[in-house]
Formats: C-alpha cells, sequence, structure tokens
C-alpha cells in the first residue's frame, strides 16, 4: 500500500474560492515526491496533463499556493513562452497530519470534491472519519459550523457535502457526517492494537453502524509517545489468529471451533448479528466475551502441532 501524510493545515488555507481544487494539487504535487525529500520539480503542463485540470486553471492555483509558504514554497522558472517548471518545497514530517491512500487520486470523482472531502477530514478528531457539530437541531449538522471551519459560506459547503454524499465518499450520521472511504486510513494498520481496531471499525461500517472511537491514552516521553488502549490489547491478546495464520492452520476435526475462538472476524459475525446506535469498544469486550487475555503466540504455535 502507498500512502501520504497529508498535513492538516490545509484547513487553514483561506486564499481564493477554489480552496478545494487548490488543496488537491497541493496533496498530488507531494505525491510527485517519490524520493520523500519534502522536494519536487514538475511542470505545470505535466501536472494539467496528470490530473485533468485545464493548463491555465493549473497556473491560477500554482499562483495562489505561491501565497502560503507556510504550506508550500514556490518557485518558478519560465521554460518557452507557454510553459512554466516549478520547484516546490513542503514539510514532509508535518506534526498533525492524516494517512491517505494514493489510490484516492485516481478515482473518478470532480477533482472539487475530491479536494473538499480530503478538506473535510482535516477537521475531524484525531484517529477518526468523524466530524461532530454541536448546536444542530434534533441531531441535525450544524452546516455552518462545517462550512466555517473550512472557510466557505453555508451554501457552498452544503453544495458539496451533499456531491460528497452521493459520491459515496461521506456518510450523514447524528450530529455530522462521517467519512466512509477506504482510501482515508485511520492508522497503518502495523501494530496489533491497530488491526484488531481496524477490523472492528471496518465490521461496523459493512454493518451501516457507526464505529466506536479508540479513545487511547497518550502518554508523551518526551522523544516518544506510548499508545496505550487496555480494551483493543485485551481483544487483541484473545483473537490472536490472523488471516495468515488462517491459511496455515491444517485441516482437523477442531479447526472451525479453534477460528471460532481465536479470529475475530468470524467471531464478530457470529456474536455481533446486529449493532445498537451506539457503540463502544466496552460493547464489543462484553458480546465478545473476552474476561483475559489468554493466549499468546506460542499458545497458537502448540495448538496448530496439536491440530
Amino acid at each position: 500500500m502507498s500512502y501520504l501524510l497529508i498535513d492538516k493545515k490545509i484547513v487553514d488555507y483561506k486564499t481564493g474560492k477554489n480552496k478545494n481544487e487548490d488543496i488537491y494539487m497541493f496533496a498530488y504535487i507531494t505525491l510527485c515526491d517519490k524520493e520523500r525529500t519534502g522536494e519536487v520539480y514538475a511542470r505545470e503542463d505535466t501536472l494539467s496533463q496528470n490530473t485533468g485540470i485545464p493548463l491555465r486553471t493549473v497556473q491560477s492555483i500554482i499562483s495562489r499556493l505561491k501565497l502560503n509558504p507556510d504550506l508550500i514554497q514556490i518557485e518558478t522558472k519560465q521554460q518557452g513562452y507557454d510553459k512554466r517548471k516549478n520547484y516546490y518545497t513542503f514539510n514532509r514530517n508535518p506534526d498533525n497530519y492524516y494517512f491517505l491512500d494514493t489510490r484516492y487520486f485516481y478515482l473518478d470523482i470532480p477533482v472539487a470534491i475530491r479536494g473538499f472531502t480530503m478538506r473535510l477530514k482535516a477537521i475531524c478528531k484525531n484517529g477518526t472519519n468523524k466530524i461532530i457539530t454541536s448546536k444542530g437541531k434534533n441531531g441535525e449538522v450544524n452546516i455552518s459550523q462545517i462550512a466555517k471551519a473550512l472557510q466557505h459560506d453555508r451554501d457552498t459547503a452544503k453544495t458539496y457535502l451533499e456531491a460528497s454524499e452521493r459520491a459515496g465518499l461521506i456518510k450523514k450520521i447524528p450530529n455530522g457526517y462521517m467519512i466512509i472511504n477506504d482510501y482515508f486510513l485511520l492508522n497503518l494498520g502495523k501494530g496489533k492494537k491497530d488491526k484488531v481496531y481496524n477490523i472492528i471499525y471496518q465490521f461496523c461500517i459493512d454493518k451501516g453502524a457507526i464505529p466506536p472511537e479508540r479513545n487511547d491514552t497518550i502518554i508523551d516521553k518526551g522523544d516518544r509517545h506510548i499508545v496505550r488502549n487496555p480494551i483493543l490489547s485485551r481483544i487483541s491478546a484473545h483473537f490472536n489468529l490472523s488471516d495468515d495464520d488462517l491459511i496455515n492452520l491444517p485441516d482437523s476435526p477442531t479447526r472451525q471451533q479453534f477460528i471460532n475462538k481465536h479470529h475475530l472476524l468470524t467471531a464478530l459475525n457470529q456474536r455481533c448479528k446486529a449493532l445498537p446506535k451506539q457503540l463502544s469498544l466496552e460493547y464489543f469486550l462484553k458480546v465478545l466475551k473476552v474476561e483475559n487475555p489468554t493466549m499468546g503466540k506460542n499458545e497458537i504455535s502448540e495448538m496448530q502441532l496439536v491440530l
């Protein structure tokens, strides 16, 4: 999987009326940084060809981006009458960011809508794909609040929200919206807790439910951060049979019983036929009947030998 770190400073971009296209172009320029140096050389006609954005529009976007050096610095060199090559520099490791699967850039959805949803993600609570507004009537979304956060007028924000919803990028939830496109990554799925949360999250999405929040505890150790989540740790310790383990698990009379007990998605499908409106990790801890961590890697290996 290829991914980008998208700087959440994009939400502070205030230049002009075409912020969504501008931010999409900014993100596409960072995509061109194959060496991950924070530096890109690119001709404007090449950017136009690759994004499908007309050349004159690209030139206007670059002119506006130049006014935002906190986001990106641009030096232009003229190459002939109508061709310009730009040198772009930007922060490759921002402090506040989210992960975006690079396949997002190849969706058959208008650039402005894709750019809007990218900016919408920047106002989601960290670690979630949800935007929850306040002071909405009867659980409705406070569109004015979203509009203000994204530097749009209310009508423009409403138009883009509806377009993003029709495109299958977001869905309405009580008091807000949730991004449901898979390319907006919650994490990279490398750690055990992340993998468990991602399985539960996607299970909820597939069921049409609103996934629970993680509510991690972050401990600052100066040069590093420690993320603690006892519930996810307990679930990961109990359901420690991965999809790769399933492939290598030999046939035996007790194979399915073992899978039912230690493969998380299998257990979710068996024990969560219907989900309540309000979900929490505590709910899944209870319904999955996780009392205490039960099996470690060595025990899985032993079980496989027994089988």
